[in-house]
């Protein structure tokens, strides 16, 4: 069992982030693993069953993982009033469905006159109340309306019902943009087919044909009413949830829907096809007309609507608390998502007759990782990097090329290659779900070629680079234009930024405040030596302060700042493995605070030598010796086979890493 500090510092952090009152600190189950640390929660339903009037809703956390939960404890006594039935019989339906989502790990616990059902920590909205920026864009909501479809469809083959399922009771996490249904408690196990619900006024969520067969439950008339309710009902429900979803995104007036659930289109929002909306419509008006709609082929439909329609980076920012202000993230289609990666870039030595990227590349999978930076110089050694099961790829493109005083031959040369190179990417791994993201070196030292940080870059040079990443983006929209729809993956371009305190402190002219401005460019990378060690707010407004100088990028929603670069060498720290993995992991940490996408760490083999003497810029030292950070890397990738939430389950597990008191650990 975790008792740390740190533990209680982050149950604090988080209580003051949302609200809450920490009222009590006690273990709440037989075998330790869950403690409670706030009170009773603000928001019933970040619970997925909701509140009601039997039961206290409490956060907990998982003193092992660092997990947060949420915990329904339920009185058996006011449960047995309250459903007149023995046995909880209603909340072990609750708990079966929840177990059948997918959504809880554990299982109820009946301690006394409690039963506790612990289930993650919903820390989101329901599509009742959520805005159209939470929500996203359009690919965003399509994304949301195929989950919601597979999970209707995964309760209705285990013969359970939902019974309530309307806009208010399906939940988005516009961070992690995972979607949860809660409030089982009418939850049905559909034996007979058909079943009654009780019910007060007239929630839009039935269709009026089940109105039509419904009866008053007093012989004097009037509310409660019995209303029948089956499969065909909750696909309805789940049609006007996903409607009143689409109507925020595509705008006011752009579809409507009348007492029967028949859904038309009435406008087409600027940049929208009409074929695809009338292929939305026709299918939203599969769940709420009469009939058996195969939810099956209706989420499918969603699938192929989003991955033709939109393109989306893959960037990942669901760290739950905070005082730390983050944007709407971009869609996340990979349900545990790697943050932290590392790179192969100008190594000074290796191991094995492979090539020296691919030799690293090795250690990067064998170490756990779905990420791997590079730089593009040779064909093949690019090849067998795409066919290695790396998810996400960096890539230094065309680096090098000129970018002072740019020709018409030398805006068409860059063009054609990235074009060229772009079209090459999407259509050799057109049936794998991979990210590339194309970009450069450190931007600022090509402005400053002498690297002397006390001038400013001429005016030439800030426009050669503003032409030359111009030129360079619009290659790359075009080819994503041209064959993004016959692709899987992805492709975005990006600059990288490596002076950035010197236009925020001082008023100096750098890439960041002199060029980006005036670029359309998908993305911003940060090589991070001017920040690393400085303070978890300095960090914070670092990258607010790249965020804030990006032009609004349709399509691409939320942080589309990085971390490409950081890292403490071992220089710096005497070779101490032990304090080399200290500093670096509370560098790494920091910036998983700050709510980036992606942190790489420069890099798996040293690629620095001064007077002789490795720089140990590294996870594997020259040597070939794994280093600490290379195995708290690798434990961290393990760990998060099993998180729910990688971003804060991920600061909590680096938070309690103690390798100083391991000396197994030490070289």
């Amino acid at each position: 069992m975790i008792t740390s500090p740190k533990t209680n510092a982050r149950a604090e952090e988080l209580a003051k982030s949302k609200g809450y009152t920490l009222e009590h600190s006690k273990i709440i189950n037989a075998d330790n693993t869950y403690k409670t640390n706030m009170g009773t929660m603000a928001h019933a339903k970040r619970c997925p069953l909701g509140e009601g009037q039997n039961a206290s809703i409490f956060l907990a956390q998982n003193l092992t993982t660092g997990e947060f939960l949420a915990v329904k404890k339920y009185d058996k006594s006011r449960a047995k009033e309250s459903y007149h039935v023995d046995d909880t019989k209603q909340i072990e339906i609750e708990q079966t469905v929840l177990n059948i989502l997918d959504m809880n790990r554990g299982t109820y616990k009946v301690n006394a006159n409690e039963l506790h059902v612990y289930m993650p920590y919903i820390d989101g909205v329901d599509l009742e109340k959520a805005k159209a920026n939470e929500i996203g864009d359009f690919s965003d909501a399509l994304r949301y309306a195929q989950l919601a479809t597979e999970k209707l469809l995964k309760l209705h083959k285990a013969n359970f019902i939902h019974a309530d399922l309307h806009a208010g009771n399906v939940m988005i996490c516009p961070q992690s943009k995972m979607l949860h249904f809660v409030d089982f408690e009418k939850c049905k196990y559909m034996e007979p087919e058909t079943q009654e619900l009780e019910i007060w006024g007239k929630p839009n969520f039935l269709p009026q044909r089940a109105y039509d067969k419904a009866r008053p439950k007093n012989t004097s008339g009037g509310d409660p009413m019995i209303v029948p309710v089956n499969k065909e009902t909750d696909r309805y429900g789940l049609g006007m949830t996903l409607y009143t979803m689409f109507s925020k995104v595509l705008g006011e007036g752009t579809l409507s829907i009348d007492n029967d659930g028949k859904i038309e289109l009435k406008k087409i929002p600027n940049g929208m096809s009409k074929d695809t909306l009338n292929e939305l419509v026709n299918n939203l008006h599969t769940l709420t007309r009469p009939g058996s709609g195969d939810l099956e082929n209706i989420a499918s439909v969603f699938k192929a609507l989003k991955n033709s329609h939109a393109f989306q980076p893959l960037m990942q920012n669901n760290y739950l608390p905070s005082s730390i202000g983050s944007k709407t993230p971009s869609p996340q289609t990979v349900s545990n998502q790697q943050i932290i990666g590392t790179q192969a870039i100008g190594a000074k030595y290796h191991f094995t007759n492979d090539d020296p990227v691919i030799e690293q590349a090795k250690l990067m999978l064998e170490m756990g990782s779905k990420i791997v930076k590079f730089s593009v110089d040779d064909k093949k050694q690019l090849e067998k990097l795409q066919e290695m099961p790396f998810s996400t790829y960096f890539m230094w493109w065309r680096s090098d090329s000129n970018k002072v005083n740019l020709s018409e031959n030398d805006k068409k040369a860059e063009y054609d290659a990235t074009y060229n190179f772009v079209k090459e990417l999407l259509l050799k791994n057109a049936k794998d779900e991979k990210t590339f993201y194309i970009g450069h070196w450190e931007g600022d030292w090509y402005l400053l070629p002498d690297y002397d940080a006390s001038k400013n870059p001429s005016p030439e040079r800030i426009q050669g680079m503003i032409d030359w990443l111009n030129v360079r983006q619009k290659a790359v929209d075009d080819a994503r234009r041209d064959f993004g729809s016959k692709s899987l993956s992805k492709v975005y371009h990006y600059t990288e930024v490596n002076r950035v305190r010197d236009a925020m402190d001082k008023g100096m002219n750098r890439l960041v405040n002199s060029v980006i401005p005036k670029t359309n460019v998908d993305c911003v990378s940060y090589s991070s030596y001017d920040v690393q060690y400085e303070s978890q707010n300095t960090i914070n407004k670092s990258i607010k302060y790249i965020e804030e100088k990006l032009l609004p990028k349709p399509g691409i929603n939320g942080p589309r700042v990085f971390v490409g670069e950081f890292g403490a060498p071992a220089r710096d720290v005497n070779f101490d493995p032990i304090k080399h993995e200290e500093v670096n992991r509370k560098i790494a940490v920091k910036f998983l605070k700050s709510g980036v996408p992606y942190i790489l760490y420069w890099q798996m083999y040293n690629n620095e030598i001064e007077k002789n003497q490795q720089a140990g810029f590294w996870l594997v030292n020259d040597k070939n010796q794994k280093q600490p950070l290379y195995n708290t890397f690798k434990g961290l990738y393990k760990a998060q086979e099993g998180f729910k939430n990688v971003r804060e389950q991920s600061i909590s597990w680096l938070e309690n890493m103690e390798y100083g008191k391991k000396e197994k650990m030490r070289m």
